[in-house]
C-alpha cells in the first residue's frame, strides 16, 4: 500500500495499537473520511489474533465511497467468511495458512460490483478474454476475476490448495471454527494455570484461534519457542515478543496438554 501511495500521491493512515497489540475498531473507522479511497485491514491479526468485523469496516467503507479490502490470510480455513454478506469487495488469502495448501497458490475473492471497474496492475496473456486469440493490438478483458489472472498457473501448488479446500469442505467449515475455539479455550486454560498472561482478546466478537502469550519477564519467547520445537517437537511461533500457539484441525486436546507440560518444565 506505502508503494501503491507513493506512485499515486495517497496518503496511508495508520492506526495505533497498545502494549497488547490490540487495536480498537473505532480507532481505524475514525480515520475514514471523504478523502479515503481504500480501507485495508487484516481479519484477524497475525500478532494477537485480533478478529474484525468485517461488516461493520464495509458499511463505514462505503457511507464516503471507499473500497473495503480484507487479507484473509490468517482467518480464511479456520473462520467462516460469507464473502457476500460481509460487504468487503476485496477478500484475499494465502494459501499456505490456515487453508493448509502449500506456497505458490491463493485465494482472491473479488465483488461483482467492483470487478468491471478495477484495472489489473499487472497483464500478460491469460488476462485477455480470449487467451488464444495472440494478436498484438488487441486488449479486451473479461468481465469477471480471470481479468487479474495474467499469467501461467503454478498447477501443484493450485491442486494441492484445491484439495485442502476440499477437505475443509468435508469437515465443515463451522465444525472446524468450533473445533479450533475449543483448542484455543484449552490453552486459555493452560496459560491460566501457568500465571501466563493472555494477550489475545478472548471476547466473543473478536477473538480467534490464535492465542498469544506474554512470557514471564526475563524469558525470550524466541527461545522458548525454539526449545519447545527443538527438545519436544512442537512448533509455536515467536511474534512481537509474544508466544503465539495456533491450534487447527491437525491438533487435539492433548497435543495442547503436551504443551503445556512442556512450558511448564522449560519455566521452572
Amino acid at each position: 500500500w506505502t508503494r501503491v501511495a507513493d506512485a499515486n500521491g495517497a496518503e496511508v493512515r495508520l492506526a495505533d495499537h497498545n502494549l497488547d497489540l490490540y487495536t480498537d475498531p473505532e480507532d481505524i473507522i475514525s480515520l475514514i473520511d471523504e478523502n479515503t479511497s481504500v480501507v485495508t485491514l487484516s481479519h484477524v491479526e497475525f500478532s494477537s489474533g485480533q478478529r474484525y468485523n468485517l461488516r461493520r469496516f464495509a458499511d463505514a467503507a462505503h457511507s464516503v465511497g471507499a473500497m473495503l479490502v480484507v487479507d484473509a490470510t490468517q482467518s480464511m480455513g479456520m473462520v467462516p467468511i460469507d464473502a457476500k454478506s460481509s460487504g468487503a469487495d476485496v477478500i484475499v488469502s494465502s494459501g499456505y495458512k490456515w487453508l493448509r495448501g502449500t506456497y505458490g497458490a491463493a485465494v482472491a475473492y473479488i465483488s461483482p460490483s467492483v470487478c468491471s471497474g478495477m484495472y489489473p496492475g499487472l497483464l500478460g496473456f491469460r488476462s485477455h478474454d480470449d487467451i488464444w486469440d495472440l494478436r498484438a493490438e488487441r486488449m479486451t478483458l473479461p468481465s469477471d476475476a480471470s481479468r487479474f489472472e495474467y499469467t501461467t498457473i503454478h498447477f501443484g501448488a493450485a491442486l494441492g490448495l484445491a484439495k485442502a479446500v476440499d477437505e475443509i469442505c468435508e469437515i465443515g467449515i463451522q465444525e472446524v471454527w468450533e473445533h479450533d475455539l475449543a483448542l484455543a479455550d484449552k490453552v486459555i486454560e493452560g496459560a491460566n494455570r501457568l500465571g501466563l498472561s493472555i494477550v489475545s482478546s478472548i471476547t466473543e466478537e473478536e477473538r480467534s484461534a490464535i492465542v498469544s502469550l506474554r512470557m514471564p519477564e526475563g524469558v525470550s519467547s524466541e527461545a522458548i519457542a525454539r526449545r519447545l520445537q527443538d527438545e519436544y517437537s512442537i512448533l509455536v511461533t515467536s511474534r512481537a515478543g509474544l508466544l503465539r500457539v495456533s491450534p487447527h484441525i491437525d491438533n487435539s486436546t492433548e497435543e495442547v496438554g503436551m504443551l503445556f507440560d512442556a512450558l511448564e518444565k522449560l519455566l521452572s
